[in-house]
């Protein structure tokens, strides 16, 4: 899963053209969050989170989050 969220923000960058910057993260490397530059003056705004909790057994992979601004609910933003 981990690969998929770095997969999707180097689309990001590629798509937009636009620099993917790491703003901050914790120590242990389970949280990460940035911005991506979208088109001039508009930037989106990403943070990967890795669960603490593995899934049921040693061989799946951990439960990952990616989340992107906006969503289906979330109100139009400039």
């Amino acid at each position: 899963m981990a690969t998929l969220a770095l997969c999707v923000l180097t689309l990001l960058q590629l798509s937009g053209g636009g620099v993917a910057a790491i703003s901050g993260g914790t120590n242990d490397g389970s949280e990460r969050w940035g911005y991506v530059q979208v088109r001039p003056k508009a930037h989106l705004f990403w943070w990967y989170y890795r669960s603490p909790h593995r899934a049921s057994s040693p061989g799946k992979p951990w439960p990952t989050i990616l989340w992107l601004q906006g969503g289906p609910l979330f109100a139009e933003s400039n």
